[in-house]
């Protein structure tokens, strides 16, 4: 009896856990979200997203009588779950970008071409700053008449309240993004 309830309350558990995870990562501080490849927010991030919520769902339908197989691959297809969910976070930093703005003066640290599968090199810049006294990077951005160089003083559009989430202004003029 003890082990049919402990059995029936995992039932019931294991997808609101699922579930739950889903909503705490909207609600992070979209700051985890520009990890700009480094730090242990974008390791938190990605075994979020391709380890453990995975994981929880497999679990979760299989205790619910889901078969093996079809549980799996319901696990396994739950990833594509990131693409609206990171394409709704990126929508909202535009959107808090676009609404409370501030600017200050950064300077290209790194310009490299970035290769592209089957696709031309494409000059990829990137722009260290500081707001506050705290140094931040911007994301790599595309530069494809290569308008800027190493060293090169910019512009640098960042979100009020996270900076983290930024963008060249000089490349938002001379492509009109």
């Amino acid at each position: 009896m003890q082990q049919k309830n402990s059995l029936s309350v995992l039932q019931y558990l294991l997808p609101i856990t699922y579930l739950g995870l889903w909503v705490f990562l909207y609600f992070l501080p979209r700051s985890y979200f520009h990890v700009a490849g480094n730090g242990f927010e974008g390791f938190f991030l990605f075994a979020t997203f391709f380890l453990v919520l995975p994981y929880l769902l497999y679990l979760s339908l299989g205790i619910n009588g889901i078969e093996k197989v079809k549980a799996k691959n319901g696990a396994y297809s739950s990833i594509f779950l990131m693409i609206p969910f990171c394409l709704l976070i990126h929508s909202e930093d535009h959107t808090a970008l676009a609404a409370n703005s501030l600017t200050t003066k950064g300077t290209i640290t790194k310009a490299w071409m970035a290769i592209q599968q089957k696709q031309q090199p494409i000059w990829t810049v990137q722009a260290s700053y500081r707001v506050k006294g705290i140094p931040y990077q911007t994301a790599s951005q595309a530069d494809k008449e290569k308008t800027l160089q190493l060293g090169d003083s910019v512009t640098i559009i960042y979100a009020n309240g996270t900076p983290k989430i930024s963008q060249i202004e000089e490349l938002q003029i001379h492509y009109g993004r």
